[in-house]
């Protein structure tokens, strides 16, 4: 329920400045413009929002039992769901199946959605993975290796360098276009030192002669 009430914008749980050492829930969302209503964007947008929450996830040595998601419309109205996991992961290949669902019985086509969010709940830092009877354990060990190597990639070359094709249509440069679906001009050129996520707040104009 606290959960629910920190989705719609009411705060329930005080801020505090100090680094944070453990976690109860880890949840990522991302606002877009302007806003869309097509169905691979959205989704993408939320596959992105999981892959996120789950690096940090593993960053702390955690594990989710419960995987919540919402949809938030331009109007501000907010829709959510939620469901029980097999067994504690965070992984995504694991969770996207779960995902995958509950975004079918959540979007409507007939709506403009403006943000996407994931939160990963019931978090555990048990090592001892408990599988069920038809789990193979081979899998699990090669999920954990396969991240293991997609995480250290990640560090040394940039967050997503590695990523999951369902995120694709979520890169960068489709956020904040213009009319016309072009990216603003001002993240077209770029000053010396600077790079895509690191940029100088300067205004420019593209001036044609």
């Amino acid at each position: 329920m606290e959960i629910w009430r920190e989705l719609n914008g009411e705060s329930v749980y005080p801020v505090i400045a100090e680094g944070k050492t453990s976690y109860k829930s880890i949840s990522k969302t991302k606002t877009f413009t302007p806003p869309s209503s097509d169905q691979d964007f959205i989704y993408s947008r939320l596959s992105r929002n999981l892959e996120n929450a789950c690096i940090k996830a593993r960053r702390h040595k955690l594990s989710a039992e419960r995987l919540i998601i919402f949809l938030r419309r331009q109007n501000f109205q907010t829709e959510g769901l939620e469901v029980k996991l097999n067994r504690p992961t965070a992984y995504p290949a694991d969770i996207f199946p779960f995902l995958k669902e509950l975004f079918n019985r959540l979007y409507k086509n007939k709506w403009q959605y403006r943000s996407t969010g994931v939160v990963l709940a019931e978090l555990t830092s048990n090592p001892n993975m408990q599988l069920s009877l038809f789990e193979n354990p081979v899998k699990i060990i090669y999920l954990r290796r396969l991240y293991e190597a997609i995480d250290k990639i990640n560090a040394r070359f940039g967050k997503h360098t590695l990523h999951h094709l369902s995120a694709m249509p979520a890169k960068p440069q489709t956020q904040h276009e213009n009319a016309r679906g072009d990216a603003p001009y001002r993240e077209q050129i770029l000053l010396k030192g600077e790079n895509k996520r690191q940029r100088l707040e300067l205004p420019m104009m593209k001036i044609d002669i």
